[in-house]
């Protein structure tokens, strides 16, 4: 598990990771309890299973594109 402090990520992060603020909204709404939670009272961010989220989005992406693709030449 690599788990990195919420306030070491700054206001305007690199493009394909959230910013500070949203993980903040993330935790207060209880949006992906398993990326951002709290432990002895600071906010961490799983960079692990940030990882892993994006696989499983992009082997959705890939699953469906090839189930489109299937369709349009039998059709």
């Amino acid at each position: 598990m690599k788990l990195i402090p919420a306030s070491k990520f700054p206001l305007k992060t690199p493009p394909g990771l959230p910013t500070h603020n949203t993980l903040k909204t993330w935790h207060s709404i209880k949006k992906h309890p398993s990326l951002v939670f709290k432990v002895g009272g600071k906010l961490f961010f799983d960079m692990d299973e940030w990882d892993a989220m994006a696989r499983a989005a992009r082997d959705r992406n890939v699953k469906e594109a090839r189930m489109s693709n299937q369709e349009i030449c039998n059709a």
